[in-house]
């Protein structure tokens, strides 16, 4: 397990989510889910309306987000899995730790399936 506050290069912060894992990227974010968890990257830098570490406590996603980010944030909260976050540094990637979604903002549901449209928020 990787110490929140450590830097690691990012091949090491990817593997955290486990075996099996598929990456993808979004605007200034990289997602990556394994067996073992979902592992969020953002880059580091000012985005205020864009994917960031907002505050000392928030790490705010934004839309557009890949589709895939989306269903695996959906199914991480069903199977339970670590949410991991890590910043992107020129050094590496600073480990954040375990994260949780305070708030998610879905578009739409399917009237007919019930499910949650794409994610345009999480925080």
């Amino acid at each position: 397990m990787i110490e929140g506050w450590s830097i690691v290069p990012e091949r090491s912060a990817v593997n955290a989510a486990g075996p099996n894992v598929e990456v993808v990227h979004g605007d200034g974010v990289t997602f990556a889910y394994g067996a073992d968890a979902l592992v969020v990257i953002v880059d580091a830098g000012d985005r205020p309306h864009g994917n960031a570490v907002d505050d000392a406590n928030t790490l705010m996603l934004r839309e557009p987000l890949p589709s895939e980010a989306t269903q695996w944030m959906s199914s991480k909260n069903r199977s339970n899995q670590p949410l991991l976050g890590f910043v992107k540094m020129a050094e590496g990637c600073l480990a954040l730790g375990e994260l949780y979604q305070a708030k998610s903002i879905y578009r739409g549901m399917d009237p007919y399936t019930g499910e949650e449209g794409s994610l345009t928020l999480a925080d």
